[in-house]
């Protein structure tokens, strides 16, 4: 989380957001984290930064926990996680 908090203020969009929250009215800071709230929606997915950690790239890091969270359950299934968990 705290790398993910360095790479906000790292990436234009989501400085933006940090600078002036008023104006985003779509996202919510919890944390230290960025969250996307829809209308409608019981789930926030977390904003995630276009950023590097240890050599590969955040977005790279959802993809493959997705991936085993699910247990190779299949591109479809994976996708879906990732729409409701992440945002970019």
């Amino acid at each position: 989380p705290a790398g993910l908090a360095s790479a906000y203020e790292d990436t234009p969009f989501t400085r933006k957001i940090l600078q002036a929250p008023q104006e985003y009215l779509s996202f919510a800071l919890s944390e230290g984290l960025l969250f996307l709230m829809n209308p409608g929606e019981t789930s926030a997915p977390l904003v995630v930064p276009n950023a590097i950690f240890k050599g590969r790239r955040v977005r790279e890091l959802c993809i493959d926990h997705a991936h085993m969270t699910l247990s190779h359950a299949g591109y479809r299934k994976t996708l879906d996680y990732l729409r409701k968990e992440y945002w970019w």
